[in-house]
């Protein structure tokens, strides 16, 4: 952190502070709610300063150092533009606002997006921003280490439970970038910031004007709803005050009778415990392998409106973060234990049987005999007769 501009960019006379067009400015600043100085990214032309970026890290600018029309601050060699041979540059290190040319980056190291400590302390807060892909990709929001927000699965266009202002793009099966989708947004001076209250809100600059337009909430924390019980053949285990956890009940499934019970409009359960079938060619075969496997206690398909393919999702054992979609949703099959043959009914059952047969044995005992006997005196009344 700094304690005056000197103490490190004593070369800042050389950084271009402004960007070509004059839509960014970049400097030092002085927030109120702290007394330490940070390096700043902001809009030139808006009346009310708005940063975009933020660094408190003591920087080292011995490079040429350029100030993008896009808001992107970059370190590079002076006769060398190509970003991919730039020494730094701070759209890989964003703070708490997405700009329309930034991308969050997903490849097992995040490039996410962490609130401001308050509205006056760029300081890091307690609140994450960021996708991830374990299984399929979602949205998260974290408070320190509880989950708040999780979106559902994207499915070609957008993220289901969420607005359609993201766009995911595939480098390959390992690193994937999450953007602003402008072909929605006009670009200039848009941007999506999580705010030090844990929203994501999308922000546009009020035509006819320079001043910040109000915001849109893209993703409140609570958008959804907690379940209130589980689905059937779950009970809830462990609970918080954001997520709801259904364990299996102690009953268990795989007696050869399971079924699956189908529940709508449902966020996906959490994919740490979810599993990726790609050998799995038509949708059919995805419940026939989930009742193959014991530990399977649901399964999900996922179909990408942007290419017709669809995909099998499993889960195993517990279903954790279950949330159901006031409007969106997706099918979710729940294994459900068919009835097992009670032991004890069975034992009654057949104490029961013996009982009426042991009963019903001397009345057949005694209908046998009288039939004996009614056979016996027609034949002796025949024999008389014929005499």
């Amino acid at each position: 952190m700094l304690e005056s501009p000197a103490d490190c960019l004593c070369k800042w006379v050389s950084v271009k502070g402004v960007s070509s067009k004059g839509t960014f400015e970049a400097g030092f600043f002085r927030s109120a709610g702290t007394e330490s100085w940070f390096l700043g990214i902001w809009y030139k032309n808006v009346a009310e300063r708005t940063y975009v970026w933020v660094e408190e890290r003591v920087l080292l600018l011995h490079q040429q150092q350029q100030l993008l029309e896009n808001g992107n601050l970059v370190l590079k060699d002076v006769n060398n533009d190509n970003p991919e041979d730039f020494f730094w540059q701070s759209f890989d290190e964003p703070t708490d606002t997405i700009l329309p040319e930034m991308k969050l980056l997903w490849n097992y190291q995040n490039r996410y997006l962490t609130s401001w400590r308050a509205l006056d302390d760029p300081r890091p807060g307690n609140y994450v921003f960021r996708f991830e892909t374990p299984q399929y990709p979602v949205l998260s929001i974290w408070y320190k280490a509880f989950l708040l927000y999780r979106s559902g699965p994207w499915n070609g266009y957008k993220f289901i439970g969420a607005p359609s202002l993201f766009r995911l793009e595939w480098k390959d099966q390992q690193i994937s970038y999450l953007s602003i989708n402008t072909t929605t947004t006009s670009p200039d001076y848009t941007r999506v910031q999580l705010d030090n209250d844990g929203s994501v809100r999308h922000y546009t600059l009020e035509s006819n004007s320079q001043k910040v337009g109000p915001a849109m909430e893209l993703i409140p924390l609570y958008s959804e709803r907690l379940l209130s019980e589980c689905i059937p053949g779950f009970e809830f285990g462990s609970l918080n005050v954001t997520t709801k956890e259904c364990v299996q009940k102690k009953n268990g499934t795989c007696n050869g009778d399971d079924h699956f019970s189908l529940v709508r409009k449902m966020n996906l359960p959490d994919s740490r415990n979810a599993k990726s079938n790609p050998s799995i060619t038509k949708p059919e075969q995805c419940g026939k392998i989930c009742l193959g496997d014991c530990t399977c206690t649901a399964y999900s398909i996922s179909i990408s409106l942007e290419t017709d393919n669809w995909s099998c999702i499993t889960w195993s054992r517990d279903l954790l973060d279950l949330r159901s979609y006031f409007e969106e949703g997706l099918d979710l099959y729940v294994r459900t234990a068919g009835k097992k043959k009670s032991k004890t009914g069975l034992i009654v059952g057949t104490c029961v049987c013996i009982l009426v047969v042991l009963a019903l044995l001397p009345l057949f005992c005694y209908w046998r005999r009288k039939k004996k006997r009614e056979r016996e005196r027609a034949t002796t009344a025949a024999s008389s007769i014929g005499k």
